[in-house]
């Protein structure tokens, strides 16, 4: 028989991008220390730093850039009334009047114009009053046969309509639906689209661990157990505060009281606030779900944020970061009537992943111990698409040993000090793809 419910939980493993096996043998070794963070059972601490070293890693500059294109919008608002009789934009359409062969314009900002030429077809329509659905009876559609290019106060599309009028006065969009051609004619104008320059610093991470003169010359200089568990402990630190800051990192650089100069990156969460910022969702403000519980509302707004996280991309699995309690709130909605429920599976690389399924795409939820003890991050999720997730490193993760003592040199201290050494930063190459939600299980606040 189907299975009719709406959402289904799956033991599928996700590779989400991540290159490699990600599986390890006795004897194999890392290829580098953040590699190693995921065998050495910090999955658990920092996955994010640890799933890096299996997606793209590129050596760059500091300060480094990259471009990025996002599928071009085929549709506009149209600002003003919207369309227009004359191309003076003075006198708003009004009636029904309009038949097959008639010239009219409708009023569109400067921006949107370089997405539209002369030959475009496009349907002029009405997107409805709120809380009334969108009436496709009313589209109408016609030829692009000029575009003007001025100012957002005189820009507009001149549209040669293909139909009569079956809701001009109402519309408050155009969609591109193709375009037409005469035989014999001369090629169309060109529409170029120029990428997004975006940029990020690579921040300098250190952590040091060290033994004292005195621990040395008690073991006769044989370190043993004592040495490799605080490298361990610091490995684990390192990986900590690396992970924290790819993401909630906030780019900035500033002059270090030596006088150099200090960077700090900029994190997942600052990238989705910064170039996709409809993804940043709390349910208990959100304007969709006025005064809503999270038992009556929020498996609809599940619903919704499922559905725009698969909105670019074609591939439909996305990984997530959460709290605890996030994933006791999806459990109470089940509770509340619902007709699904989350099973746990074991990912590659170590990671523990509850993979959530509808009808738009897989969600693979990782409960990250850093969200979970921090109360302010309990009810939060952070949605990723792993593969636009890239690298940019000068110095990879590096164990610097202190080979100095009893031997002259060094810093001059009485004992042994070595650290891990990081410098990097993440590209995010899509933020659209990216989603931060929070309050999971929480009533929505706004009174109707």
């Amino acid at each position: 028989m189907p299975d009719s419910r709406p959402y289904r939980t799956t033991g599928v493993v996700p590779t989400l991008g991540m290159r490699g096996s990600g599986t390890f043998t006795a004897n194999e070794m890392p290829d580098s220390w953040r590699h190693g963070i995921l065998r050495l059972d910090l999955a658990g601490d920092a996955p994010l730093t640890g799933i890096t070293s299996h997606l793209k890693n590129t050596r760059d500059k500091a300060h480094f850039h990259w471009f990025t294109k996002t599928l071009a919008d085929i549709g506009a608002d149209l600002s003003g009334s919207g369309v227009y009789t004359t191309p003076a934009l003075s006198a708003a359409y009004s009636g029904s009047a309009a038949v097959d062969g008639d010239v009219v314009y409708a009023r569109i900002t400067k921006d949107d114009s370089y997405n539209v030429r002369v030959g475009h077809i496009v349907s002029l329509r009405d997107t409805a009053a709120v809380g009334d659905p969108y009436n496709q009876a009313q589209d109408t559609v016609g030829k692009v046969v000029d575009v003007q290019r001025s100012s957002d106060a005189t820009s507009f599309i001149a549209v040669r309509l293909s139909e009569n009028d079956n809701g001009l006065v109402d519309s408050d969009r155009f969609v591109i639906i193709g375009n037409s051609n005469a035989d014999g004619g001369p090629r169309p104008a060109a529409i170029s689209r120029n990428a997004s320059e975006r940029g990020n610093y690579q921040q300098l991470w250190r952590t040091s661990f060290g033994l004292t003169g005195t621990e040395i010359r008690e073991k006769d200089g044989r370190l043993g157990d004592t040495y490799a568990e605080l490298k361990l402990d610091a490995l684990r630190d390192h990986a900590i505060e690396i992970e924290t800051s790819l993401i909630f990192g906030v780019k900035g650089i500033d002059t270090a009281e030596n006088g150099q100069v200090e960077r700090t990156t900029g994190g997942i969460i600052e990238f989705i606030k910064n170039y996709a910022s409809s993804n940043v969702v709390d349910y208990s403000r959100s304007t969709d779900y006025t005064a809503d519980t999270w038992a009556t509302g929020g498996e609809d707004w599940l619903n919704d944020m499922m559905e725009l996280s698969f909105k670019y991309g074609s591939d439909k699995e996305r990984m997530v970061f959460c709290g605890g309690s996030t994933l006791t709130a999806i459990n109470k909605i089940a509770s509340a009537g619902s007709t699904y429920t989350m099973t746990g599976g074991e990912a590659k690389y170590g990671i523990k992943v509850k993979t959530l399924e509808c009808v738009h795409g897989q969600w693979h939820f990782i409960q990250h111990p850093l969200f979970s003890h921090e109360e302010t991050m309990q009810k939060a999720a952070l949605v990723m698409r792993p593969k636009d997730i890239e690298f940019r490193y000068l110095l990879d993760t590096k164990h610097m040993k202190d080979d100095t003592y009893m031997k002259g040199g060094g810093e001059g201290i009485d004992g042994k000090r070595e650290e891990f050494m990081t410098q990097g930063g993440l590209a995010i190459h899509f933020p659209e793809t990216f989603m931060w939600l929070t309050n999971f299980g929480v009533d929505n606040i706004l009174s109707s």
